[in-house]
């Protein structure tokens, strides 16, 4: 089957070049597109506290070495890929994914200099926090804002490095009940194969009470306005506005930064309600 995209976005995904689809897998050694046609990967484990209308609800996302990842296939219709399997059937550490045919190949950059260089850095920022809360000289105010303000030196020391090393993509995270996850799941897939979201989108099996994450994928954190419009993409294709989402960039996710990490970070750099609340400000500071 041929790779036909929405003669909509054949313009604005291929001008000024040439667009050539590309997967994000490969087939089987049987070749067939059936849900064997799958491979697998290494990748790691994290847990997500998003904000939450108000409230903070902690999910669990695992990612494990040697995790099954269904992925869709070159010239396969996002239709076919959808019937053939659905995220509400996968269980434990089986995956699925779908990459933007139109984005170009991009690299992961060199993730093994960014971490080498924050290893010393990050040790020593546990020895500062630790001597932070063990200063009997310092009130709680005091210590709070010393907390603030290491918190956000070490945040920026982080992403920096991570610039440094072209270490820069980031995801938002959805989370969805297996009653849901088929439809939203569709409209991120679908999305993403038009070229209307990120660069790519997965989604984890149930992960043993009912719950799934997705992950929409941008090409580079430091890039808010791509995130607000991928954003605006998902509220699109959900047609309702979803509720707070977590963005969450690949450093973070490499230095295992969950919601209980040693680094006292929260796990995400920015929700988006933060992002729409920043941009309102924003909007508010031109109009006076």
């Amino acid at each position: 089957m041929s790779f036909v995209a929405p003669f909509t976005n054949v313009f604005r995904y291929t001008a000024p070049r040439i667009a050539i689809p590309r997967g994000v897998g490969k087939l089987s050694a049987s070749g067939k597109l059936g849900c064997a046609g799958s491979f697998s990967t290494g990748s790691r484990c994290w847990s997500e506290k998003v904000a939450i209308e108000g409230g903070e609800t902690e999910r669990l996302a695992d990612e494990v070495e040697g995790e099954s990842v269904i992925c869709w296939q070159d010239g396969e219709d996002v239709e076919d890929f959808l019937t053939r399997c659905a995220p509400s059937k996968l269980h434990g550490r089986s995956r699925l994914a779908i990459k933007n045919p139109w984005d170009i190949e991009r690299s992961e950059g060199n993730v093994d200099a960014a971490l080498t260089a924050l290893e010393t850095p990050l040790q020593e920022a546990i020895s500062d926090w630790n001597a932070i809360v063990a200063d009997d000289a310092l009130n709680k105010s005091a210590k709070f804002i010393r907390k603030t303000e290491h918190r956000d030196r070490l945040k920026e020391l982080i992403l920096t490095t991570a610039a440094q090393n072209e270490v820069v993509s980031g995801k938002w995270i959805i989370y969805a009940g297996s009653n849901t996850v088929d439809f939203q799941w569709s409209r991120v897939a679908t999305g993403t194969y038009d070229g209307l979201l990120g660069t790519k989108a997965e989604v984890s099996g149930n992960n043993g009470m009912g719950m799934h994450v997705i992950f929409v994928y941008t090409p580079d954190f430091r890039d808010l306005k791509d995130a607000k419009r991928v954003l605006n993409g998902l509220k699109k294709s959900f047609q309702w506005k979803p509720r707070s989402l977590a963005y969450k960039p690949l450093i973070y996710s490499l230095l295992k930064i969950t919601v209980e990490n040693p680094y006292h970070l929260r796990p995400a750099i920015i929700t988006s309600r933060e992002l729409e609340e920043r941009e309102l400000e924003h909007e508010t500071e031109l109009e006076e």
